[in-house]
């Protein structure tokens, strides 16, 4: 291990020239890595839902649709813009009440539930339909075609416009977010250095290994923007304690070499076995997210993991060479560490533990009871922020023509009558606002051989058969659920093929999914990490107190989501508990390991003592990276998904670090005998030893 730590000590130019060529197709793969902005994507193939998507894409070549709200226009102009809207690449189809009935007919003739599906008072409403999804770069173009062509008084609704929106907000946020939380986590540092240049040397050395992220992205094909979103802010925010232990144990050995070169060699030696043990703690907790059926966990673990692997190597191969070049800068600008003491803080841990113990008790009840209480939503709309065109535009929408929820049913085709039997039944169900078949056009009694094409191929595609029903409820109402279960179960007692598609559809087996992945990511993640504790210390018992610690703060953290009334985004709630137990795992691996070392020499109670005041600054410092960083970018972030995961995560940082530093002691002590007997080798101080013979 020295000889390689002499390796990086020796050719540390050579390594900082070959890791600056190596930005260069980093920043290549950066640019063309595609961003998915389409969560449903990710659902896998074998849902119905999913399939009934791919139906509609390849058959009906319905693959996106929108809406274009227009108010006190002239009938006239309604179908001029229609067929303007027609004529742009990419729209399948624009509908309106003229395909079924000429202008000239007048109102009262045309059948109340087909008229409210294009008129409201005196708003009309043309439906698009795209050739390509809602994240295609086609579908994109012609959704800003369209608002050009409605103009600025329309309302342009839709997925693929929220799609347009949040593409145009994030390319321009993703950027703001790593400044803000360079320059968050910049300001923490200065106050645990001894040197305002030591900070800006770190985050040159993981901004290293934040490029080659980002950049070796591309070998995936693609990620999704949450992913994008908060990669980078937490790759800089969890891996800055790995340099600061770098740092402080450099200027531990200086304090002992004369030579330098000598002394950075010896601390790359001696601090790249515990820092490797940090990062794989924190690796096997985000790579937990691997074990979701929601591909989406795959995209965010793969991409948070490598994150930590290269800022591991970047931290051990360049860290120790920027800091020998530039050293004689770094003592001109050294100053005393601000950050205080944990003395008196470390005498009261030892002191109150028992009171300590009592709050663990007090509120670890509570707080695993309420954390499965707290609001999810899924609606990606939700998510954004009010002042976007697309968020604002569907309001209108709504407040005009009500809540505009479609679902797809498809079918296969058995002819007219039994379609006609089964729209009257799909009717009748309470929360269907109308329901848009073939059969309500033409009737039963026509063959379906006599219907003109340009109508028919709107309803049949191949075998499959489809009907339209909008619904009066969203998403988010609370009978969704239920509405879409007997919508596909009054088809199945008709058809023995039966697919039910649309956003609403998707959303409701991605619920369904999800909530599976909880438990199993939570579990993975758990057990991955207790195995490397128990590995770490030889214990038994260890593995439980530490995981349980951190548990208890992600409860905690949920749980005061609850209390304050907030509503987590899906993908939140789902990764919350991995991430925030892989990245602040660390502080209870690293106090305990103190606290192990203090024992050899002194009785547990003196032990403790030193082991909360040895690793108090490091743990706050590693802490107050991550949720100073992740809560700047959270206050200024438009995209609320991102935005709100970054600050649970800063919250959840706080909350982990005040239990490790206050909790976790009370409970090693409480249940120091029952380590010692269930662990190999845990050092007995001689005074104890013999106390207890």
């Amino acid at each position: 291990m020295l000889n390689w730590s002499y390796f990086v000590v020796k050719y540390r130019k050579l390594l900082l020239i070959i890791a600056s060529i190596l930005l260069i197709p980093s920043l290549l793969g950066y640019l063309q890595t595609e961003i998915n902005y389409d969560v449903t994507s990710y659902l896998p193939q074998q849902l119905a839902s999913k399939q009934g998507q791919d139906i509609l894409e390849r058959d009906f070549r319905i693959a996106a649709n929108s809406y274009v709200m227009v108010e006190n226009w002239e009938t006239y102009q309604i179908v001029q813009l229609k067929e303007q809207i027609e004529k742009v690449p990419g729209v399948e189809k624009a509908s309106w009440l003229d395909d079924l009935y000429h202008p000239s007919v007048p109102a009262f003739f045309i059948p109340e539930e087909i008229k409210r599906n294009f008129t409201t008072d005196n708003a009309s409403i043309i439906q698009v339909q795209f050739t390509h999804n809602s994240i295609s770069s086609v579908t994109q173009r012609a959704v800003d075609e369209i608002r050009q062509l409605a103009g600025s008084d329309a309302a342009v609704v839709g997925f693929p416009v929220i799609i347009r929106d949040l593409n145009s907000v994030f390319r321009t946020e993703q950027y703001l977010y790593i400044l803000i939380a360079v320059i968050a986590i910049f300001i923490v540092l200065s106050l645990s250095t001894s040197s305002n240049l030591q900070p800006l040397l770190l985050l040159i050395a993981v901004g290293f290994s934040v490029i080659y992220n980002l950049g070796s992205n591309v070998l995936l094909g693609s990620v999704s923007y949450i992913t994008q979103a908060i990669a980078a802010v937490l790759q800089l925010a969890v891996t800055m304690d790995y340099g600061i232990f770098l740092i402080h144990r450099f200027e531990e050995e200086k304090e002992k070499h004369d030579d330098p070169e000598e002394a950075m060699a010896i601390a790359v030696s001696r601090t790249s076995t515990a820092i490797a043990s940090s990062a794989l703690t924190t690796v096997a907790g985000f790579m937990a997210l691997i074990a979701m059926h929601f591909g989406l966990g795959q995209d965010m673990g793969i991409v948070l993991a490598k994150g930590v692997v290269l800022s591991l190597i970047c931290i051990l191969l360049l860290l120790p060479g920027l800091l020998l070049i530039f050293q004689k800068p770094i003592e001109r600008t050294s100053h005393r560490i601000l950050i205080p003491s944990f003395a008196k803080a470390a005498d009261l841990v030892v002191k109150k533990r028992a009171a300590f113990i009592l709050l663990f008790l007090v509120l670890i009840i509570p707080s695993f009871l309420l954390k499965d209480r707290v609001g999810v939503f899924y609606s990606l709309e939700k998510g954004l922020s009010q002042e976007l065109t697309a968020v604002a535009d569907s309001e209108k929408l709504r407040k005009k023509h009500g809540v505009a929820e479609l679902v797809y049913l498809i079918v296969e085709d058995q002819g007219l009558k039994t379609e006609q039997t089964l729209t009257e039944q799909l009717k009748t169900i309470p929360e269907v606002k109308s329901v848009n078949s073939l059969v309500e056009y033409t009737g039963a009694q026509i063959p379906e051989e006599f219907i003109p094409e340009d109508i028919l191929q709107n309803f049949r595609a191949g075998k499959y058969a489809l009907c339209t029903i909008e619904l009066g409820i969203g998403q988010a109402d609370s009978r969704i659920s239920n509405t879409l279960k007997e919508i596909k179960d009054t088809a199945a007692s008709f058809y023995d093929e039966v697919y039910l598609s649309g956003e609403a559809a998707l959303t409701q087996d991605l619920k369904e999914l999800t909530t599976k992945d909880l438990s199993r990511v939570n579990m993975f993640s758990a057990i991955a990490i207790a195995i490397i504790v128990a590995l770490t210390f030889a214990s038994l018992t260890l593995p439980i107190i530490l995981v349980m610690a951190i548990q208890f703060a992600i409860w905690l953290n949920l749980s005061g989501a609850f209390l304050s009334g907030t509503e987590l985004y899906f993908v939140t709630y789902l990764v919350l508990g991995s991430v925030q137990l892989g990245a602040t795992v660390d502080y209870a691996i690293l106090l305990t390991s103190k606290y192990k070392e203090a024992l050899q020499e002194h009785s547990p109670k003196e032990a403790m003592r030193q082991a909360v005041e040895k690793s108090g600054r490091f743990i706050l410092t590693s802490s107050l990276t991550l949720t100073t960083a992740t809560i700047a970018v959270a206050s200024f972030s438009k995209i609320k998904m991102a935005g709100q995961m970054c600050g649970m995560l800063g919250i959840g940082a706080f909350i982990s670090m005040l239990t490790i530093i206050f909790i976790l002691p009370a409970l090693l002590l409480l249940c120091d005998r029952l380590v010692t007997k269930t662990s190999w080798r845990w050092p007995v101080h001689q005074r104890d030893s013999s106390a207890a013979r």
